[in-house]
C-alpha cells in the first residue's frame, strides 16, 4: 500500500527574507504582512468574524483577496504595466484604502508618480550598509544630499532615528535605536506626541528627542542616521 504525503509550500525563508529586502521599514513590515497573509483585506476580515461587503470596491469583483488586491485587480495591473519599483505595492494598497475610507479613486499614473518620489527620496538619503557590524556607509547623492561615509574602524555610537506621520491620526510616532561597536547592548525609545504639522515635523522631533536621549545617557561620538532626506539637508546645511 503506498502512501503519498502532500506539504504546501514553506515561505519561511521568504518571510525571514523580507526583513532584509533594501527599502523603507514600513516596506519590508508590508511585504511580511502580504507573505504571512494577516493584510487586513474583506476576506481576511469575514474570516475574523466582520461583518463587511467581501466584495472589490476598486473593480467590483465579487472577492477581495490580498492577491486581488495587489496584483490582479484592474487598477493595480495598470500600475504594475507602467512600473519598474518594487515600492509600487505599497502604494497600490494604500490607493485601495483611499477608496474604501474616503471614496477616493487615485489615477493609476498619479499612485506610480508618488511611489517614484518616495523610492528617489529614500535612497538619497539611505546609507547602505556594507559589512555586517554596521562598518561603512554611503550617502548616494541625488543633488539632495551630499556624499557621506563612515570608517570601518568606527568605535562611537550609531543611532538610527525615524519618525512616523499620518494625516489622519492624532499622533506622530518617533522612534530611536542605539548601538555600539564596543559590545554594549542596544538601546531603544519610542514615543507618541499629538499629531505634528508635517511629515518632516515628526523626523525631526525623532531626531531631537533621540539627540536629548544620547546626552541624558553620556553617549558621546554619536552618529544619527535617518531615511529622511530633508532632514539630512536641513541639517547639513541649516542656513539655506
Amino acid at each position: 500500500m503506498l502512501t503519498f504525503f502532500f506539504f504546501d509550500p514553506d515561505i519561511k525563508v521568504l518571510k525571514a527574507f523580507s526583513w532584509k529586502v533594501q527599502c523603507p521599514p514600513k516596506l519590508y513590515h508590508f511585504l511580511w504582512q502580504i507573505l504571512a497573509g494577516c493584510v487586513p483585506i474583506t476576506d481576511n476580515l469575514r474570516k475574523r468574524g466582520i461583518n463587511c461587503e467581501i466584495g472589490c470596491s476598486r473593480c467590483g469583483a465579487l472577492e477581495e483577496t490580498i492577491n486581488h488586491t495587489l496584483f490582479l485587480c484592474h487598477p493595480a495591473r495598470q500600475i504594475w504595466a507602467l512600473s519598474q519599483i518594487p515600492t509600487i505595492i505599497w502604494y497600490i494598497w494604500k490607493a485601495g484604502n483611499k477608496k474604501i475610507f474616503d471614496n477616493v479613486d487615485k489615477d493609476p499614473l498619479e499612485i506610480l508618480h508618488l511611489a517614484e518620489k518616495e523610492s528617489d527620496l529614500w535612497k538619497s538619503a539611505q546609507l547602505e550598509l556594507h559589512n555586517e557590524n554596521f562598518g561603512s556607509f554611503n550617502l548616494e547623492d541625488r543633488n539632495r544630499v551630499r556624499h557621506f561615509s563612515l570608517d570601518n574602524n568606527y568605535s562611537g555610537y550609531r543611532c538610527f532615528v525615524d519618525g512616523s506621520w499620518k494625516d489622519t491620526d492624532k499622533f506622530s510616532g518617533l522612534g530611536w535605536y542605539c548601538t555600539s561597536s564596543t559590545g554594549e547592548t542596544s538601546t531603544l525609545g519610542a514615543a507618541n506626541l499629538r499629531r505634528s504639522l508635517s511629515p518632516l515635523h515628526a523626523e525631526l522631533e525623532a531626531f531631537l528627542w533621540a539627540m536629548k536621549c544620547m546626552i541624558g545617557a553620556d553617549n558621546q561620538d554619536v552618529v544619527f542616521l535617518t531615511d529622511c532626506s530633508d532632514l539630512v539637508e536641513m541639517v547639513s546645511s541649516p542656513t539655506e
